[in-house]
């Protein structure tokens, strides 16, 4: 009769079949309370493998990875212990030890004086795509010759030292933001208005930025100022058409001083070379005066000389000569002794009427 239970393809069961069924069929041991041993056994195997489980999640649960441009800080039970860099790390599971990520190279910005709103897209954008919300309790600034200035500049900074970061100060945000004001005033308030706008621009923004980085390093907060920079500093919207005014003005000073430098560097060197001329003919005539007084000096001494050797022809001679030079310009001239009876008068007509 063939096995409902259990059909052969060949119809009854082979031998060797029936040999490996009994080989795996369990058999129950015959002892006394085996069932309840074997109860109590199977729930302690049970209890102990979830606990193997359940502590090797949570130990592996100390696995983490830091990714790049990051680090994180290892706290023990709350206590800051160790720094770990970017990569696979790992700490005791909590609540011994714990991990905090935080992205030192991303570049942070704050605003004074004003606030950027962006309007679309994903990232930030500070210079398109941007309306400024101006704050004026921030931007207005005292100069050094008490002039009123509204600025507004940015900060860029990041973090270089997680652990000052982390537990150091409170809001790391709000301190730069508060201290990058602080050193901007100082700056502004030690330099006059005219040279913030020009020239001194670039140093007023070395000056606060290195101002800022000295606060930030007393505080212990753990970052470091990448730049500062101003974006605009002009006079209070309610005064800006008199300082426009008051520019042209200083423009226009500029100008005529500008103008009359001009005009001296032209003319003082004209009249540098005119009085060269002058003294170089004075020159001249001193030394030509000189000579000739030399030579007036030697032709008397030679005529004292002579004049020494024979005075009265000298001097009746020194006499008729200075006499001549005397008369030879008057056109007239001068006869005496028996000449002088025998001439006859003569009245030139001809050069009187020329004369008239």
């Amino acid at each position: 009769m063939t096995d409902k239970k259990y059909k052969s393809p060949w119809g009854e069961k082979p031998e060797d079949e029936n040999k490996i069924a009994n080989l795996f069929k369990y058999n129950k041991p015959n002892f006394p309370n085996f069932d309840k041993f074997n109860k109590n056994f199977g729930n302690k195997q049970i209890a102990f493998i979830v606990a193997g489980i359940a502590l090797f999640l949570w130990l592996s649960s100390g696995f983490f990875i830091v990714n790049e441009g990051e680090k994180a800080a290892i706290t023990r039970f709350g206590k800051f212990v160790r720094v770990a860099s970017a990569g696979p790390n790992y700490h005791l599971p909590y609540p011994i030890e714990s991990a905090i990520k935080v992205n030192v190279d991303h570049i942070q910005k704050e605003e004074i004086g004003y606030r950027s709103k962006i309007t679309t897209g994903k990232h930030i954008d500070f210079a398109k795509n941007a309306i400024n919300k101006v704050l004026p309790e921030e931007s207005l600034m005292l100069t050094g010759d008490e002039n009123i200035l509204d600025i507004n500049f940015f900060v860029q900074w990041r973090i270089n030292n997680i652990e000052d970061y982390l537990y150091n100060v409170e809001n790391v945000k709000a301190t730069v933001k508060s201290a990058a004001e602080s050193a901007m005033r100082e700056v502004i308030g030690s330099t006059p208005m005219a040279l913030v706008q020009t020239d001194g621009r670039a140093k007023a923004e070395e000056e606060a930025k290195t101002l800022l980085q000295r606060m930030l390093d007393e505080y212990k907060s753990g970052v470091v100022v990448e730049n500062l920079q101003l974006e605009k500093v002009d006079p209070p919207e309610e005064v800006i058409d008199s300082f426009r005014d008051v520019q042209t003005a200083r423009a226009d000073k500029e100008r005529s001083i500008n103008k009359a430098e001009a005009y001296k560097n032209a003319i003082i060197p004209q009249a540098r070379g005119e009085a060269a001329k002058i003294v170089q003919e004075a020159e001249g005539y001193r030394a030509q005066a000189i000579d000739r007084a030399k030579g007036d000096a030697t032709k008397f001494d030679a005529i004292y000389k002579e004049y020494a050797k024979s005075k009265d022809v000298t001097k009746k001679r020194m006499y008729l000569e200075t006499i001549e030079k005397i008369f030879e310009k008057n056109g007239k001239t001068v006869v005496s002794g028996k000449i002088g009876k025998s001439a006859i008068p003569y009245l030139p007509l001809d050069k009187l009427n020329r004369s008239k």
